[in-house]
């Protein structure tokens, strides 16, 4: 899913961008791993909602984003060699 909507990003589809991601917008349908990474595909969901048109949709994903920040932040982190 990711992949598609990156290249509908690239593409400029912003309406391919939010199709892609359209499942994960229904929190039921997470699973832990896409929970755990939704800091970084969220703002993607948030991009084609917005320029497709979809603001209201965005307003929650952007909102579900703000709550969500630094929940997973040492999750994310690269560890030290």
């Amino acid at each position: 899913m990711t992949a598609r909507a990156l290249a509908c990003q690239a593409a400029g589809d912003y309406l391919g961008m939010a199709d892609a991601l359209g499942p994960w917008q229904d929190e039921a349908a997470l699973d832990g791993r896409s929970r755990m990474y939704a800091q970084l595909w969220r703002p993607l969901l948030a991009e084609g909602l917005i320029g497709s048109g979809q603001a209201e949709r965005a307003a929650v994903v952007l909102a579900q984003l703000r709550a969500g920040s630094g929940r997973h932040s040492r999750t994310l982190a690269v560890p030290a060699l």
